[in-house]
């Protein structure tokens, strides 16, 4: 019983079909703690969240009833007599239901594994904390006619556009006028802060600022995930502590604008910099082609260059971040065809010429 059918939903759910005999048995993974819902879930699994007064693991079972799978087992862990004393024996809901209790989490492979036991009929294994409205039964015997091994069946919400990460931009002529060699491409947040101060000067609507950390959230967050040992996913927020203290500690030092005065004057990151007020700009790559088609168009006279993107204390030279843009078809378009045919472009090596 080591094939499975993966399936995906137009909601990007999953259920999982593993191959055998007939199809009679489900197994509900529900024992995470959900931590991304706290505190939400400090109190209940998440499987228990109620979405229109109901718990979302009573969708699973109902979906599950709708398709003449009766024999269900739950997965659980985190929180577990909210499940039992919820759904109890599946009486109620015309069902049979039992449960596995993992002592010690064991993945998503060791719980359904470890809920299956002996059993070797054909098993559907779907999350409890997902809503999802999959034909279950077409796509049972897609699985069954062709006897594939293993089928995957998905549906397609976007195709990557661009992929684009963080580096500094800076004003060479800022550098040049204050004295101070231009950024390298080894250099930390420390330095960083410290060459600001360096290169921050005058007052009032001449003054240069050394640097600008624009008002997203990422461009402070994102410098604490550089490491690869932390994710903005929590739960647990303290790594972050160190990044937001320096955007303080710049604010007062006066070497990059308040986030309060970018805020109310409504200033984006783009116009500082090309203005050359700013002279170094933490930035994506996306800016470059902005850059240069402003310098084309004679609409910036800014003398700029590019350095890596400085990287934390204990951390080696190089490390980034960045994200994959992807581009969707609106739902509701009248126009799905031509659109297609757009993204299509936009996205292919022609799009990218």
């Amino acid at each position: 019983m080591a094939v499975l059918l993966l399936l995906k939903d137009e909601h990007n759910n999953t259920v999982i079909i593993l191959r055998g005999g007939v199809f009679l048995k489900a197994v509900i993974m529900a024992g995470g703690e959900g931590s991304r819902l706290r505190p939400i879930t400090c109190t209940m699994p998440k499987p228990m969240v109620p979405l229109l007064n109901k718990p979302v693991i009573d969708y699973c079972v109902e979906l599950l009833k709708r398709h003449g799978i009766e024999d269900i087992s739950v997965t659980l862990h985190y929180l577990p007599n909210a499940i039992k004393d919820h759904l109890g024996d599946g009486k109620d809901k015309n069902v049979q239901i039992s449960y596995s209790l993992e002592e010690s989490p064991l993945g998503t492979a060791g719980s359904v594994k470890m809920a299956l036991g002996d059993c070797r009929d054909s098993v559907l294994v779907i999350s409890g904390d997902a809503i999802t409205d999959i034909d279950l039964s077409k796509a049972i015997a897609r699985h069954k006619s062709v006897g594939a091994a293993a089928t995957i069946i998905l549906k397609q919400v976007a195709l990557p556009f661009k992929t684009d990460y963080y580096v500094l931009y800076y004003n060479k002529d800022i550098f040049d006028a204050a004295g101070v060699a231009y950024p390298t491409n080894d250099m930390t947040w420390t330095e960083w802060e410290e060459m600001c101060s360096k290169l921050t000067s005058g007052e009032g609507s001449s003054k240069i600022y050394g640097g600008y950390l624009h008002t997203w959230q990422a461009c402070v967050e994102n410098w604490a995930i550089q490491d690869g040992e932390n994710t903005i996913l929590g739960p647990d927020y303290s790594f972050m502590k160190p990044y937001y203290e320096m955007a303080l500690r710049m604010q007062d030092a006066g070497t990059i604008m308040d986030f309060s005065t970018l805020k109310t004057g409504n200033i984006a990151y783009a116009s500082p910099f090309q203005q050359g007020t700013v002279a170094t700009l933490p930035m994506g790559t996306w800016f470059s082609a902005t850059m240069i088609a402003k310098k084309d168009a004679g609409e910036t006279d800014v003398n700029w260059g590019i350095a890596t993107l400085p990287h934390p204390d204990g951390v080696e030279a190089g490390y980034t971040v960045g994200s994959t843009t992807p581009m969707a078809i609106n739902a509701n378009s009248e126009h799905k065809e031509e659109a297609w045919e757009f993204i299509k472009y936009a996205c292919g090596e022609e799009g990218a010429k």
